[in-house]
């Protein structure tokens, strides 16, 4: 609806020649970009199409209106402010007082308090740099005529030197942003890398006998919070794919020649140093105190080095050395995970018992409310909260290293060879390479885990290029992928991390999942005949287990790709059928993963084809599963499939399941002997109900949407032609054929003993339907069709006195009601009976306005009069009775023991251990006499006496 909506207002902006029309639809793109609408994104791809579509001239007088908008720039989040500045970039590039508004703009926000501001003032020079391209025909040596394109870039350049000094936020967003520069403008090399060496040789020490690297700096410790001030993982990883980038050329700058050598002398010193002159070892404090903090800050940074060093020594060469180089990083990246770990699961742990037990507890001041985030507790504070270590990998090392980590046969699959004389026969390097990391499942982890969030971020709405980015990785991703599943699917689980063959489902989830919403089906395609090929190219047993004979003519190439998927889908039906969930739920997971990536793609296949996976699917409805993920996604998926099916012959299947499985209102006991579906069980029952509820609810909307295609009454009466009134009567006829299975389905869970949540979705559900009930009645013309006629005998026979009878038992049987449920029934029960009535009205009107018997299936269910049901009465009363009889007995108990209660407090103060009790004295003289009012009056009272002065 979006892509319509902005079709819309393209086209009408396109051919409107009236300035007024255009004006009012770049105001409203503009204000609803300002006012942060949660569908900005879709108003600023109208934007861009917009800008780029028309010339600059068409575009003067708008021009002042998306200046006054770039003034507020500094308040827009990053992502749309990024999505802004590329939208303008044909003004950028052909209106001087346009780009030095944005320049003059961008520069303010660097210079603001607020770090979200400088944040997008990064931002946006980053992109004005990506914007600005220079001619290729310029000569780029420095005696050559300075151009007004290449003197603003270097201003740009200039800006964001500041940002250098700034916050630890604000240099990530820069060092990421200048590395796509590099990569992109060749003519910018060299300034870029006199920004980023001399940074880095800040907190580099080129003496050997020192630390190679002053962490310390690079640590705020003086200040009130303990804060990152320079995120060296993040210099160093620009700084090192900048250096693989230049090495690529045949005569690299001396610039770079000199970062590539100090990174590999930072390499070597690097491995040889040990965590204790970082002061990181097992008597490091990790706990929330000040050196604990700094501790957690540094180790972190190590971290992070460790990785972007890991990524130079594989992608600079690849050679044997070079991967020993990488492992031996790897091992200390490790070595310190696990040191980390282990201090802050014990001594944090302690230290925060300790505290709690020892000191008393501080009144807030103003420093500690400030410091507290939003959504957290007044007693608690960020600083107590470890942060984990980041992931820095890219793409092409995860590539590179899965392919590494892949065996070239079956029998390499869980290690490599067994003796260092099978090492030294393999004379290919690669191969060598392959032998030396086969058997490290702690580094595979670490890639699969890797490759599993850099598909997240390609898919976040942050991502500067995701779609471009996964779609060309996919490829060689996806084969990969499905290599390392098969070869791991049934490797023995560890006690750390998700298993190899899982990681490498969910990475393949993720896959199939972004390149089916972008509908690319034929990249779907090709994705799945390059994997599938691989394995059989390279795994021939593993190929056999997959293969399907009597599918196979679906995969050729002369089909068309959404037919290659269908075929593909019994592949992984294949899949399921090895792990064997019908026997052992140890790969539930995995089934469940599998049945995600066959749900996205049946997206995808024709509507006449997918009835073929019905069978294969209901044997997995068949099997008694208790896992509730697993049950969910297979549900899910039979659910499609029904949905999908011109009868719903297997929804009714299921409802008479639901009918079996949880009982039937009227008394007849129903029949459980011959229940097909055994996944319906008291863990599942209820999710299964309500999912089948929201499948009819579908349907229900499909109907809705093919009744608005029918033209109306007066239409009908103006186009007389025979052709068309044959299609309107087929079309007429096919709805109610589709409502007629609706109502059949609905017949069988009306029946069905639901209640809770189930009842209140079952009401809705039916409420819905009478209400398009009346709106579809009102269009009945003289002759209606004959599946009317049924469909009307079918809701006034069975359908309405099921419900009512219904009704009557929810209200009966299910007395566990909370307040907000019952407020909630009070509405809904009447609504529905409010929508019966009303449709069965409108359906008499209309029998006698054209004298139709449609009525005489009307039952009244339900007398509105009042009168009193003497079997009703003698059950309350009785319950009445009982409940009475049962509050005076707790009436005289409670009375009995307040007395008995009362009596000891008497006796309690006179009671003495030892002694008995003293009779009390007798009172002396004349006792006194009561006296009547009359005395009381007439006896004179006694003078107050005086205050003394």
């Amino acid at each position: 609806m979006a892509n319509v909506g902005s079709s819309v207002l393209y086209e009408t902006f396109q051919y409107q020649d009236n300035e007024s029309i255009r004006n009012e639809i770049i105001e409203q793109i503009l204000s609803r970009i300002l006012t942060r609408v949660p569908s900005s994104h879709h108003y600023l791809t109208l934007l861009c199409r917009i800008l780029s579509s028309f010339s600059i001239s068409t575009l003067e007088p708008h021009i002042p209106r998306i200046k006054e908008v770039l003034d507020y720039i500094s308040h827009l989040p990053p992502s749309t402010t990024r999505a802004l500045l590329k939208a303008v970039q044909p003004l950028l590039n052909e209106n001087q007082s346009f780009q030095d508004h944005a320049i003059l703009v961008l520069r303010k926000a660097m210079f603001n308090r607020d770090q979200n501001a400088r944040v997008t003032a990064v931002l946006g020079f980053l992109e004005l740099l990506a914007v600005l391209r220079l001619d290729a025909e310029r000569p780029t040596s420095s005696q050559a005529e300075i151009t007004p394109t290449n003197s603003v870039r270097f201003e740009l350049l200039g800006f964001l030197k500041r940002s250098l000094s700034q916050q630890s936020s604000v240099r990530e967003i820069l060092y990421t942003g200048l590395h796509d520069i590099f990569r992109d403008n060749k003519s910018l090399r060299e300034p870029i890398l006199e920004l980023l060496v001399p940074q880095f040789l800040k907190y580099f020490t080129e003496d050997e006998n020192q630390v190679p690297l002053h962490l310390e700096q690079c640590v705020d410790n003086k200040s009130a919070n303990i804060k990152v001030e320079e995120p060296l993982p993040h210099l160093l990883q620009t700084l090192q794919r900048c250096v693989i980038l230049e090495s690529k050329r045949s005569t690299p700058s001396e610039l770079a020649q000199k970062a590539s050598d100090t990174l590999q002398s930072l390499t070597s010193r690097l491995i040889k140093t040990n965590l204790s002159d970082f002061d990181l070892d097992k008597s490091s404090d990790f706990t929330t105190s000040r050196e604990g903090l700094t501790n957690r800050e540094t180790s972190l940074l190590l971290l992070g080095t460790y990785q972007v060093l890991f990524e130079f020594a594989v992608m600079r060469e690849k050679s044997m050395e070079t991967f020993e180089t990488a492992l031996s990083l790897f091992e200390s990246f490790t070595k310190l995970e696990n040191l980390r770990e282990t201090a802050l699961s014990t001594k944090t742990k302690k230290v925060e018992k300790d505290a709690s037990t020892t000191d008393p507890p501080k009144p807030p001041t103003a420093s500690t409310t400030l410091s507290h985030t939003k959504g957290r507790r007044p007693g608690s504070s960020s600083l107590t909260e470890a942060p984990k270590s980041e992931l820095l990998y890219s793409m092409n090392c995860v590539l590179i290293m899965l392919d590494l980590l892949l065996p070239t046969s079956t029998g390499q699959a869980h290690g490599g060879p067994s003796s260092q004389s099978d090492k030294r026969s393999l004379t290919n390097e690669k191969e060598q390479v392959r032998a030396m990391l086969l058997g490290q499942s702690e580094l595979q982890q670490a890639f699969f885990a890797t490759a599993l969030k850099l598909l997240h971020s390609f898919t976040s709405p942050d991502s500067p290029d995701p779609e471009t980015s996964l779609l060309k990785y996919s490829t060689h991703l996806f084969p990969l992928l499905l290599n390392h599943f098969l070869l791991h699917w049934n490797s023995p689980k560890s006690n750390k991390g998700k298993p190899l063959g899982l990681l490498a489902l969910e990475c393949m989830e993720c896959v199939v999942k972004y390149v089916a919403n972008k509908e690319t089906v034929e990249k779907l395609a090709q994705i799945m005949e390059v994997s599938f090929n691989r394995i059989n190219n390279n795994y021939p047993d593993t190929a056999a287990c997959l293969s399907d004979d009597a599918h196979e003519h679906l995969l050729s190439r002369s089909n068309p790709p959404e037919t290659q998927i269908h075929g593909y889908i019994f592949k992984f039906e294949k899949m399921l059928r090895l792990l064997k969930i019908e026997d052992d739920t140890t790969y539930s997971k995995e089934g469940e993963t599998i049945f995600m990536i066959i749900d996205h793609l049946l997206g995808f296949v024709p509507t006449q084809l997918i009835t073929e996976h019905v069978t294969w699917v209901e044997q997995f409805m068949s099997i008694e599963v208790e896992v509730l993920p697993l049950a969910k996604s297979i549900v899910n998926l039979y659910l499609k499939i029904c949905r999908s099916s011109i009868d719903l012959s297997n929804l009714m299947m299921l409802a008479k399941e639901i009918y079996s499985k949880i009982g039937a209102v009227s008394e007849e006991p129903a029949s459980l002997d011959d229940r097909k579906f055994l996944i319906l069980n008291n863990t599942t029952d209820k999710y299964i109900i309500l999912a089948t509820l929201s499948c009819i609810d579908s349907c229900l909307d499909d109907v809705e949407t093919a009744t608005n295609l029918l033209p109306s009454k007066k239409s009908l009466e103006a186009n007389k032609g025979e052709q068309d009134n044959t299609k309107i009567l087929k079309l007429k006829e096919n709805i109610c054929d589709r409502l007629q299975n609706i109502v059949e389905t609905l017949l069988i869970i009306v029946s069905s003993c639901i209640v809770g949540n189930q009842f209140e979705q079952l009401v809705r559900l039916t409420t819905k339907l009478y209400k398009f009930m009346s709106t579809l009645t009102k269009n009945i013309t003289e002759s209606p069709p004959s599946p009317f006629r049924r469909l009307i005998e079918k809701i006034g026979t069975n359908l309405t006195p099921g419900i009512y009878q219904l009704l009557e038992y929810s209200t009966l049987n299910d007395d566990n009601k909370s307040k907000a449920k019952l407020r909630r029934e009070t509405t809904l029960k009447p609504n529905l009976i409010y929508q019966i009535e009303r449709y069965e009205s409108i359906l008499i009107k209309i029998c006698k306005r054209y004298n139709l018997d449609l009525a005489k299936t009307l039952r009244r269910s339900q007398a509105r009069d009042f009168r009193i049901i003497k079997s009703d009465l003698m059950r309350v009363s009785n319950h009445l009775d009982g409940s009475d009889d049962e509050a005076k007995k707790k009436t005289a108990k409670k009375q009995k023991k307040d007395e008995t209660e009362k009596s000891k407090k008497v006796r309690a103060p006179n009671e003495k251990k030892g002694s008995k009790e003293k009779p009390k004295a007798k009172a002396r003289g004349r006792p006194k006499k009561d006296l009547t009012d009359q005395e009381k009056n007439d006896t004179p009272k006694r003078p107050k006496k005086k205050p003394k002065s």
